[in-house]
């Protein structure tokens, strides 16, 4: 069912112009089409167009529409998280499945899915980043730039199962979570499933983020 609504939703060059998915990748001063190249983002079909599973009711696809997949220490596509594309009436910015908890998952671009799955050749270094919007505009950057640079953008749980990724030895790994006191907690986890390795704090304004989840 994950995989099927991901196959569902539609890819940005299918979207119009004016849709407000768009307005609001847009408003995040993302360049789409390297957001496009990514593969990382999808919008949700539409209400009336798809049978909706439990675990994802249709009453999301009218607001919670930008579609992120999230997959498992090993590799795996698992799972799906997705942001709003207004501020919502009620209700957080974000959700993953209902019923369903995030503990474990990540949302990697395709450099880091090479990774997780045990190929790491011609990878040039991991981020870290924090949550949907950052993971999003980090993928789009590193399009951008023309670098094979594996990102994994966590939220809460995530960092806990660092230690259970497949990450070289001599990978360079790069910390850009948020400049407060969750993103120096989370980076604190992540320094310490990674048991004494080195790593590199950046801030995350060099790869364009923002603190916005």
């Amino acid at each position: 069912e994950v995989h099927a609504l991901w196959s569902a939703s539609k890819k940005l060059n299918q979207i119009d112009d004016t849709d407000k998915a768009i307005s609001f990748l847009k408003s995040r001063n993302l360049n789409l089409a390297c957001v496009s190249k990514s593969g990382v983002v999808r919008i949700s079909p539409d209400r009336m167009e798809y049978h909706w599973p439990d675990w994802w009711p249709a009453g999301r696809s009218s607001l919670w529409r930008v579609i992120v997949p999230a997959f498992n220490a090993n590799g795996e596509f698992v799972s799906l998280h997705t942001r709003a594309v207004d501020v919502p009436k009620s209700g957080p910015k974000t959700l993953w499945p209902k019923g369903f908890e995030a503990k474990g998952l990540f949302m990697p671009n395709r450099f880091a899915v090479k990774m997780m799955r045990g190929n790491t050749q011609d990878i040039d270094g991991l981020l870290f980043v924090e949550g949907i919007t950052d993971f999003i505009k980090c993928s789009a950057e590193v399009e951008d730039l023309g670098i094979n640079l594996a990102v994994l953008g966590g939220t809460s749980g995530s960092f806990s199962s660092v230690s259970e990724l497949n990450i070289p030895k001599d990978l360079k790994v790069y910390i850009g979570t948020d400049p407060d006191e969750k993103g120096e907690e989370y980076a604190q986890t992540i320094r310490l499933q990674l048991k004494g390795r080195s790593t590199y704090r950046i801030p995350f304004a060099e790869f364009g983020g923002s603190s916005d989840a």
